[in-house]
């Protein structure tokens, strides 16, 4: 059974590898489209997410775009609501029935749907680093052993 202090720990890791990588898209110049394109379906996925925990109907489509300076405030707005799903979920094995962007009808633990965007969020980030790279000075290194390891 997984502990809620280890899903607060990957929320809090996903805050601060999420703000490095705005803040490198902030500051570097003519990106592709492709990076507005992965960092808006990043925070879309997190909200579309976020209403099935909560019951509600999707906010956003998950490649509808959010623009670039919009980016730093959802992703701390994302990160508090994930934090208080969690606070407020009574038990992470709880199911969740949601339907997905086809509207085939799937269950999920809550657990699960925690970790599923960890990685999809860590996925992303990969695909980011990678296109931003040519941009860039340097790199932020996102690893959860980085984030730990800062204490």
């Amino acid at each position: 059974m997984e502990r809620r202090e280890d899903i607060q720990k990957l929320i809090d890791h996903e805050l601060w590898a999420n703000r490095q990588i705005v803040e490198l898209a902030l500051s570097a110049r003519d990106l592709p489209d492709r990076v507005q394109e992965i960092m808006s379906h990043v925070l879309n996925a997190q909200k579309v997410w976020l209403a099935r925990l909560k019951g509600e109907s999707q906010p956003v489509g998950v490649w509808d775009s959010v623009l670039t300076e919009n980016w730093l405030e959802q992703v701390e707005e994302n990160s508090k609501e994930l934090k208080s799903v969690l606070e407020n979920t009574e038990s992470l094995e709880s199911k969740i029935t949601y339907k997905n962007s086809k509207g085939s009808s799937f269950e999920s633990t809550v657990a699960e749907i925690f970790h599923h965007l960890m990685l999809h969020s860590q996925y992303h980030r990969g695909q980011l680093v990678v296109l931003m790279k040519p941009y860039a000075t340097s790199l932020p290194a996102t690893d959860f052993i980085f984030w730990s390891r800062e204490g």
